[in-house]
């Protein structure tokens, strides 16, 4: 629990391989530290290689024992520094912060702690802290990309959109051509030139190819969107045949692409490009094609800035999550959900985050935000059904997931629409092999 891992002294009680395993941790460390705290650390190792040595002598006497290993005081510095280092190598975002918090205070003097700080709090999503923190980053260090990026964000959610573009022009220029943070700088750019009303400076901006492939094919995107917001077609119909014509088809495209056909009245057309590219077949791909047939004209993906600019971040964030980019990925869907607070897709992707790496109970308290008349809320109560079995509470994931049966039988007619109920089922079964009865 977070209150136990806030212990006034940091405890180890290990065996002797366990405890050569974190000398080696604490020299790695102190490899990747400042000299200030390098040299700490590395004694610190030492002192622990000094005491595995004498718990390996106590190994050879009859009476096998375990050292119980008091190394640090908690509330101290490098107690705290420790405790930081070793919540965040765990990913353990909300108690990582908490000690880097508490370092800070002790040593407010010092760059690192503070950029560790800082990202920590973003990644836990405290943007309160966030924001004094990157104000105090940007004393320091004025050209500090993702504390610039953030600021911007913030100044623009309090509609000065002068001190946004300020914020996220300086923090375009403090990364390098390849990296993602430089990207979302400058789509936000983009997207904050629209609030302003400079809507085609905006589409000019993203015009440009960038060296990297992905990053073009991400902007064009983006571009669409914005050309939609705009009222742009043209614009939008040449970015979006752009990125719709690739190969294999990408769903969420597909979905975006059909939305924007239909509100400029090609319904028709717009069916082609579901059937097509097989969007027909996603739970959302279901509703919007039943839509379109029953006369309807959907909205488009994304039809305001706030929308816009949190599809962005969400965007990178999904890549960075499926290709490893786990911390990365957790500050840019918080603050896709700090743009747009009532992105259930964002939440849904920050709850497969935390489950992958197997932080189940955070995964589940952020799926516990999904609205209930979602489109997404089947597919969150699912997923919270399959975290609590995770965490052994099976009866309380039956109990779940049975509620949410008989809430679909209620529902069946507008279910069909939205979910293969036979897969589902099969799904459910092969999750909790002991149901029976009430779901099937």
């Amino acid at each position: 629990m977070l209150g136990q891992a806030r212990a006034v002294r940091i405890q180890f009680k290990i065996e002797t391989t366990g405890l050569d395993m974190l000398s080696k941790q604490l020299a790695a460390m102190a490899r990747h530290s400042s000299s200030r705290y390098g040299s700490l650390l590395l004694a610190a190792g030492l002192a622990v290689t000094s005491i595995a040595s004498d718990a390996s002598a106590l190994g050879s006497s009859r009476v096998r024992a375990s050292p119980r290993v008091e190394i640090f005081d908690g509330n101290s510095l490098l107690g705290s520094y420790l405790a930081g280092h070793v919540a965040r190598s765990s990913r353990d975002s909300d108690n990582a912060a908490f000690y880097y918090r508490r370092a800070l205070a002790k040593d407010p003097g010092n760059q690192d702690i503070l950029d560790e700080a800082f990202q920590l709090e973003l990644a836990a999503g405290n943007f309160e802290a966030a924001r004094g923190l990157a104000r105090e980053m940007v004393k320091r260090q004025s050209d500090n990309t993702i504390a610039n990026v953030f600021l911007g964000l913030d100044a623009y959610k309090r509609k000065d959109y002068a001190k946004a573009a300020e914020s996220l022009k300086i923090g375009q220029k403090g990364v390098a051509d390849g990296e993602p943070t430089l990207r979302l700088a400058k789509l936000a750019r983009a997207w904050v030139a629209v609030a302003q009303g400079h809507a085609d400076k905006a589409i000019t901006s993203l015009e440009v190819p960038s060296k990297a492939a992905w990053a073009t094919h991400f902007e064009t995107v983006q571009r669409a969107f914005i050309a939609d917001v705009a009222k742009n077609r043209a614009a939008s119909d040449l970015a979006y045949r752009t990125v719709y014509e690739k190969k294999p088809p990408n769903m969420r495209i597909a979905e975006a692409f059909a939305r924007h056909l239909a509100f400029w009245g090609d319904k028709e057309k717009a069916q082609s490009v579901l059937t097509e590219s097989g969007a027909d077949a996603t739970p959302l791909g279901k509703v919007l094609l039943a839509d379109l047939k029953a006369g309807k004209t959907p909205k488009l993906m994304v039809s305001t800035v706030d929308e816009g600019l949190a599809e962005s971040f969400l965007g990178i964030g999904q890549v960075l999550a499926t290709n490893n980019g786990v911390d990365a990925a957790q500050i840019y869907l918080r603050l896709a959900l700090f743009l747009n607070p009532n992105s259930d897709i964002a939440k849904l992707e920050l709850a497969e985050l935390y489950g992958n790496i197997e932080q189940y109970d955070k995964a589940i308290s952020v799926l516990d935000g999904v609205r209930n008349d979602s489109a997404f809320s089947l597919n969150a109560q699912i997923r919270k059904g399959l975290y609590l079995n995770a965490l052994q509470k099976a009866d309380d994931a039956v109990a779940l997931l049975t509620s949410f049966w008989r809430k679909v039988q209620r529902k069946s007619k507008f279910c069909r629409r939205l979910l293969p109920w036979k897969a589902l089922a099969k799904s459910m079964m092969q999750q909790f092999p002991t149901m029976t009865g009430p779901l099937l």
